[in-house]
């Protein structure tokens, strides 16, 4: 045409066409991709890693690459704290059978807590159709959108913890006075977890309190990505954590405590060349008919004591 937007169109789909064939081109894509994706050879030793497994996990390419994916990097565990890179890794197991396979299943992050991803693992053949390795495809169950935007609200009503970016005592007492109003005036059960951190005193003066900051923030994220959005989980004093459990979860509440406590057990941060692990003891219970929100608490209080009292690391429940 004499305006020439023909030739012009032809020389943008040149481009194109001769960036689509060029060798950087599918890296250059997987760069771009929302989803954290690696590649692993057949000894799952690490060979790719983009920009979103960085931004998910933590570690950098500069990290990871050159090292085996069991080398106590990402440490998947699954929602019960059992360790899969020794038997039921899911790059092995897609390695082994030659299917790709799904799964979910929590990572470490280098920050130490732990983090929910959705996992796809795909088998890796090279021309004569021989397994060379596996490509797996990870994406954040939970949304850290969403989180972010709860701690803006928080943050915009006052009821923000600053150091974990959850609730604080005060949101938590609202919230536990507006169950037991719900609870009294239309029978909707709920439950709760107090939960400790471990000896988070001698971290303290051991370690020193920039170390015990860590810990707590590392804990306060593991437990954000152990429970439902449903479930409202803040800091109750120092060490301590409060989660209520709303109607649809309360018959699940002593498996919820588990998980949050098998799950903070596997979560770790790093001090120099020292893997620094924290645990939490919890009292749990559900709400009885005659509580006052300070007889539930003390209640609470009561069955935490008793997990610390019998070797910590455990659960107490009604």
């Amino acid at each position: 045409m004499a305006d020439g937007s023909i030739p012009s169109t032809l020389t943008e789909l040149g481009k194109i066409d001769a960036f689509v064939n060029s060798p950087t081109f599918f890296q250059r894509l997987l760069e771009e991709l929302y989803e954290g994706v690696y590649f692993v050879d057949t000894h799952r030793r690490i060979l790719y890693w983009n920009r979103a497994a960085h931004r998910i996990s933590g570690y950098s390419a500069e990290e990871v690459i050159g090292h085996y994916c069991q080398d106590n990097i990402l440490n998947h565990v699954d929602d019960a704290g059992t360790q899969l890179c020794f038997g039921k890794c899911p790059l092995l197991t897609t390695i082994e059978h030659g299917v790709p396979h799904e799964c979910e299943i929590y990572l470490h992050h280098k920050n130490g807590h732990r983090v929910p991803v959705r996992v796809h693992v795909t088998p890796v053949r090279d021309a004569n159709n021989q397994i060379i390795g596996a490509v797996e495809m990870f994406v954040e169950a939970n949304s850290s959108k969403a989180r972010n935007q709860r701690a803006e609200l928080l943050h915009s009503r006052g009821f923000l913890d600053p150091l974990t970016d959850i609730g604080n005592r005060r949101y938590l007492e609202i919230e536990l006075f507006k169950a037991l109003q719900e609870f009294r005036q239309h029978g909707l059960p709920f439950g709760a977890i107090l939960a400790d951190i471990d000896h988070l005193r001698i971290v303290n003066e051991h370690y020193g309190h920039t170390v015990g900051d860590q810990v707590l923030r590392a804990v306060s994220l593991t437990l954000a990505n152990a429970v439902s959005e449903a479930d409202i989980l803040g800091r109750w004093s120092v060490d301590e954590f409060l989660i209520l459990v709303p109607s649809s979860s309360v018959d699940s509440l002593g498996d919820i405590a588990e998980r949050c406590r098998a799950l903070v057990e596997r979560a770790n941060i790093q001090v120099g060349t020292e893997q620094l692990v924290a645990t939490i003891s919890a009292g749990a219970s559900a709400v009885d008919p005659l509580d006052t929100m300070e007889m539930f608490i003390r209640r609470l209080e009561n069955y935490l004591q008793r997990s610390k009292y019998s070797g910590r690391n455990r659960i107490t429940m009604k």
